[in-house]
């Protein structure tokens, strides 16, 4: 059970990251579903089954001896018993998948006997997901089975998944019709969660997203509710990220039939996340009243209801009070959010809704700094420790300044010995990036120390100010100390 929880947690992260303002905590893990066979525990080794190392450079092409690996002439299953150790070997580095075929300790069964029979629900090998072994494995399979594969349509499903997973990695269309004869088999809709399933409308998905076919890839992933009869996990998961496609495809009304859908009636994490991910959008739109509206409207109707989903309607309004320079409302917000998610059962908490705790209790100290300050130095001190720079010479060092405006800041100092070169933007990797930040805005202030201030420990203030901050001015301490500095 907990196995799949982390499982859950694992996709659902993925999913919906972008809502999360990019503080969402990784949570690795992998898991095999009840309708799949479950992974074989690699055997412990023995006398009869050592390590097998790869061999050096300087000993190829000679063969390595492989007494643990008995001949694939014996019984299947005494050779098979075997192979769980060989590929922990490949995927702990010690031996290719190439390698282990030419050195015969591999056959085209023993390869398809891993894709249908060994491998794991996601992919993992044992106890490691590694994909580039995987895909190894199976491009082998390719070019030494194709007896085996020249009816693709009677290999077991999960043969088909990988091998689909293998061709799409290399950019072959016949990935395409692997996937079609999985779900065509799926003659009732299933109950419960099927890792097979999701990951093979999952690809088809992504081809077209891929392909910049934005409506086609929401088109595909709604094609998730064809296979499933009850909500469960992924059917929501699904709908977040076709409600994402077709915003992409500029099909707003039906985006926003499905995050409303989600956000009033959708499992806890994914109704908190789609109305957290709807109104950012949005805001981002220029539509902070309709994002209000939304939000009050959601609270009006919770009562004394206790759900991670109004945790995530009282900070997203408590964001659209810090967009207005509303601190104490904003402020006000952000309290209840945390407030309120002290009172959500632990079981509810995911590491999701933990991200949305924390951005919270992160916002509420940066509004309460704003309710009395319009910029931030980082740091609030500034030590210079001088030296051992060329003699003669200059230095500069670089500091922020933070700003809930785009504001023109303007750095005077005390001492004329110490030189503002320069204030410039520090900028985002993204507009996501920069909008996710609670600082907003960040200048980098440049200054410049003289040589002949270079004689002793020097102290002076820097003042921080703008003209559209009238009768605001913040002062900086600045303290050069001398270390080793030959003038």
């Amino acid at each position: 059970m907990n196995a799949l929880k982390k499982s859950r947690n694992q996709r659902v992260l993925r999913r919906l990251a972008p809502a999360l303002s990019g503080v969402l905590m990784s949570v690795l893990a992998t898991s095999a579903s009840a309708d799949w066979p479950k992974p074989i525990t690699a055997p412990k080794t023995t006398a009869l089954s050592p390590i097998i190392s790869a061999p050096s450079s300087a000993t190829l092409p000679i063969p390595i001896a492989a007494p643990a690996i008995l001949p694939n002439s014996a019984p299947a299953d005494a050779h098979r018993a075997q192979l769980p150790g060989l590929i922990e070997q490949m995927t702990n580095g010690n031996l290719t998948p190439q390698q282990a075929w030419s050195y015969k300790l591999l056959n085209a069964n023993d390869l398809l006997w891993i894709f249908s029979d060994y491998i794991g629900s996601w992919g993992n090998l044992g106890a490691v997901k590694n994909v580039p072994v995987r895909r190894a494995l199976m491009e082998l399979l390719v070019k030494h089975g194709s007896d085996t594969l020249e009816s693709p349509e009677k290999l077991p499903p999960t043969v088909r998944l990988w091998l689909a997973d293998y061709y799409q990695s290399l950019g072959d269309e016949k990935f395409l019709a692997l996937c079609e004869s999985i779900l065509s088999e799926i003659k009732t809709p299933v109950r419960g969660e099927n890792a097979l399933i999701f990951q093979t409308v999952e690809r088809i998905a992504w081809q077209h997203r891929d392909k910049g076919e934005a409506e086609k890839a929401a088109q595909a992933w709604l094609r998730m509710a064809d296979y499933h009869a009850e909500s469960g996990w992924w059917l929501p998961d699904a709908q977040i990220e076709a409600a994402r496609a077709f915003r992409l495809a500029g099909k707003e009304a039906r985006a926003n039939e499905l995050y409303g859908g989600l956000a009033r009636s959708g499992p806890d994490f994914f109704a908190g996340g789609a109305l957290r991910e709807n109104c950012r959008a949005l805001i981002r739109d220029g539509k902070s009243a309709e994002a209000r509206l939304e939000l009050e409207a959601l609270l009006k109707e919770r009562g004394n209801a206790v759900e991670p989903k109004y945790v995530a309607a009282l900070s997203v309004l408590g964001y659209l009070h810090y967009l207005k320079d509303e601190w104490p409302q904003a402020a006000k917000r952000y309290a209840e959010a945390i407030e309120l998610g002290k009172k959500v059962p632990a079981a509810q908490l995911l590491a999701p809704e933990m991200a949305i705790l924390n951005n919270a209790e992160a916002m509420l100290h940066v509004v309460t700094q704003w309710k009395t300050q319009s910029m931030i130095c980082d740091p609030p001190a500034i030590l210079i420790a001088a030296g051992p720079e060329k003699k003669g010479a200059p230095i500069t060092r670089r500091f922020l300044v933070s700003t809930p405006h785009d504001v023109v800041v303007d750095v005077g100092s005390s001492d004329a010995q110490i030189k503002v070169l320069r204030v410039e933007d520090s900028p985002w990797q993204s507009e996501a990036q920069r909008e996710a930040r609670p600082l907003r805005y960040q200048k980098q202030v440049v200054v410049e120390i003289s040589p002949e201030a270079l004689q002793k420990d020097l102290s002076a203030t820097l003042t921080l100010s703008s003209a559209k901050l009238p009768g605001f001015q913040a002062r900086v301490p600045l303290r050069v100390q001398m270390r080793n500095y030959e003038p």
